[in-house]
């Protein structure tokens, strides 16, 4: 985003401050879009969304402090800046502007001066935030590539190494028959055996050789969505399978058990490098949260489509969360696991992969020692 072309919607129902600030704002080289009510706004935001507000606190309907709530109690317009330009000057109108969610305030009769520069100002620090969260997204994709590349050497390491004992043996099989055919000493038995270890020395390394190939293609399927934020059409099942072949290691590591029931022919449109995010995170949760002491756990995750949208739902059958810490789960750095190694990031990471790069929603459902499920609804229809 450029400063000087940032794109700012003006909302008053006065013609005549419409006009002044779009003036001035333009003279400045900035793109301006008016509303001249409350609704008429919302409606603009929820199209066109701007990079900021400039929003009237007296209007007919409903009133300034009513549309900054909104926007501020909506996840995908809690970000925009939004700053009152206003005639009140009382104490109260100034608290209930900061309390409705505003980044600033302006009294009329605007400046020009002030107005620019308090524009420039919300939208430095919507730059900076915005590029804090471009770095912290791109700390976190690495952070799982790094971890990947372990899992992967990890788990190719134990086909190649297979690999290279069979072909060793074979190696040594045809160095003793050549002997023994040099010499005319090649009897018809050792000739058997050779062509059969010969035949299984091969297949076993057809067989190492295609688990190195699945692991090196999922990985690379993972790893190149992990880094690209476009959405595509992914076969769901085999997508998800991938995933967990990523994280091989650690799901052989416990004796926990994952079912996937999902149709083979299933295909969505959506970000496949947040999907993959989304399911290690809740894998890890998990395996971090609900299956402590636990042996033998069991996750499943099912697929169905209810009312024109996808519906993901995973369960698993650990300790469940108590109704105490059930509305807390999305806030961040909360965690009842802190000396164990939870962060308190996991679950508010989720919420915001699903309803920013996924366009859905999440709902969570459990009660203590009953496991707990969480539903993850998508649009059919991915709005690029």
């Amino acid at each position: 985003m450029k400063l000087d072309t940032a794109n700012i919607l003006i909302v008053d129902d006065d013609d005549i401050s419409l006009s002044i600030l779009e003036s001035v704002l333009s003279e400045d080289g900035y793109a301006t879009i008016k509303a001249t009510s409350g609704l008429e706004a919302l409606k603009i935001v929820k199209e066109n969304a701007p990079q900021l507000i400039l929003l009237d606190i007296n209007m007919p309907g409903i009133n300034g402090y009513e549309v900054c709530r909104r926007l501020k109690a909506d996840a995908k317009t809690a970000y925009i800046p939004v700053i009152f330009i206003t005639s009140n000057e009382d104490e109260d109108s100034i608290c209930q502007s900061f309390e409705a969610g505003a980044q600033d305030y302006i009294h009329k009769p605007v400046r020009p001066i002030e107005l620019l520069s308090r524009t420039k100002n919300q939208l430095k620090y919507l730059e900076h935030i915005q590029l804090t969260k471009l770095i912290n997204a791109n700390d976190d994709k690495m952070s799982s590539l790094e971890s990947m590349v372990t899992v992967v050497a990890h788990e190719v390491s134990s086909p190649f190494g297979n690999l290279k004992l069979s072909l060793g043996h074979l190696e040594s099989s045809i160095g003793s028959t050549k002997q023994a055919l040099k010499h005319n000493s090649l009897k018809q038995k050792e000739l058997e055996s050779f062509l059969n270890d010969a035949f299984e020395a091969i297949h076993i390394s057809h067989q190492n050789i295609a688990r190195a190939t699945d692991v090196l293609n999922s990985f690379k399927l993972v790893a190149i969505d992990q880094c690209k934020n476009t959405p595509s059409d992914i076969p769901l099942k085999k997508y998800i399978e991938s995933i967990l072949l990523s994280h091989k290691p650690k799901i052989k590591e416990q004796l926990h058990q994952i079912n996937i029931d999902i149709a083979e022919n299933v295909v969505i449109t959506t970000q496949p490098g947040a999907l993959s995010q989304v399911i290690t995170n809740l894998i890890d949760n998990s395996y971090l949260h609900a299956f402590e002491d636990i042996q033998t756990g069991e996750i499943n995750i099912r697929y169905e489509q209810i009312h024109k949208q996808h519906r993901l739902t995973y369960t698993d059958n650990g300790y469940g969360i108590e109704k105490v810490h059930l509305d807390k789960i999305f806030d961040k750095y909360f965690t009842t696991k802190e000396k164990n190694g939870g962060n308190g990031l996991g679950m508010p990471i989720i919420k915001h992969l699903i309803e920013e790069d996924m366009q859905g929603s999440i709902s969570v459902f459990s009660k203590a020692r009953q496991g707990v499920e969480i539903r993850i609804t998508l649009p059919l229809k991915f709005t690029h």
